[in-house]
């Protein structure tokens, strides 16, 4: 039997994947490999041309779009022939986001600002010790799931 939780997925990150401890690294030049970096990115970045779903945000006109042409999202136009340029996008994104983005094929046009973090708190499975909310996110699950009781399809007549 399997039970997944969707509801809970929030939780689930906040107890199982790194979080930043301490104090950053500013970093305005002389810039590595992001993919070397854990933590806040600031740069250009230019978005391929055809991608189902996007992976980077971008605030245009008070929204919060999800698109592949700067120009394009700000126009509100469907067909794109800008340059790459006019493409391209400027924000901040967590590190992890900007990985996943290489992934899918954008291209870092510019670096402004990164601020890594080298310590970070993550639960270990394991020993069941550390995470930064862990303590926090198993007091409250529990508390949620005795408040909602067992699931209609587990109950017995």
């Amino acid at each position: 039997m399997k039970y997944k939780d969707f509801t809970s997925l929030y939780p689930s990150v906040q107890k199982y994947c790194p979080y930043p401890v301490g104090h950053p690294n500013i970093v305005t030049e002389n810039f590595g490999d992001v993919r070397k970096y854990f933590g806040s990115i600031k740069c250009k970045i230019l978005p391929p041309k055809k991608l189902y779903f996007p992976v980077l945000p971008a605030r245009i006109n008070n929204k919060l779009l999800f698109t592949l042409c700067q120009t394009c999202a700000v126009e509100q136009k469907k067909k794109c022939n800008h340059s790459i340029e006019e493409r391209c996008i400027d924000g901040t994104w967590i590190s992890l986001e900007i990985q996943e983005a290489l992934n899918q094929g954008y291209k870092i046009v510019e670096l402004y600002e990164v601020w890594h973090w080298e310590k970070t708190s993550v639960y270990d499975k394991a020993t069941k010790s550390c995470g930064l909310f862990a303590n926090y996110v198993d007091i409250f699950l529990k508390g949620k799931q005795e408040a909602d009781g067992y699931p209609d399809y587990f109950k017995n007549d």
